[in-house]
């Protein structure tokens, strides 16, 4: 049927896209892509509006900051929850021993959802709260001692036990 998305049409980046995810949340199309020049480069998500037989796209960006996140894919749970799992891509050269029998791992499932500017967002799922207890770290301040900060994987920031 031709094109779904042109990247060129688009001034998008990627020699190739591969592993396509395409889904609607509420009235917005979604689509994520992998980006591919020569290596494995990184997932972007592009929302819009399909036309016909072609995909219009009005906002773009990267699925993750860092370079690991590549292939995702999604799924509606039976909530209407809208849930993405994607590769955490390795290479050899930095493995050793026993782990060079692997080239990446699958990353904890992210609920997906768009902000009011129609971008798409990411977050661990819900469920994982109750996997895990709170998280506490020890951080050197200043070679002067520590102090213990706790983590939650639903806070925006880290505070101090009690605080």
């Amino acid at each position: 049927m031709g094109i779904y998305a042109p990247a060129a049409d688009h001034g998008l980046d990627g020699m190739i896209w591969e592993c396509p995810d395409v889904f609607a949340l509420g009235d917005t199309v979604v689509v994520v892509v992998s980006v591919w020049d020569g290596n494995p480069s990184h997932a972007m998500w592009m929302t819009g509006r399909a036309a016909g037989h072609s995909f219009m796209p009005q906002a773009a960006g990267r699925c993750d900051s860092a370079r690991r996140y590549y292939a995702p894919q999604s799924l509606t749970l039976a909530d209407g929850r809208r849930v993405a799992i994607g590769w955490l891509q390795e290479s050899l050269d930095e493995l050793a021993g026993a782990d060079r029998s692997r080239v990446g791992v699958m990353s904890l499932p992210r609920e997906l959802s768009l902000d009011a500017n129609g971008a798409l967002r990411a977050w661990p799922v819900r469920e994982l709260d109750s996997a895990r207890r709170k998280t506490l770290i020890t951080r050197l301040i200043d070679q002067r001692g520590t102090i213990a900060i706790g983590l939650s994987a639903r806070s925006d920031h880290a505070t101090e036990p009690g605080a």
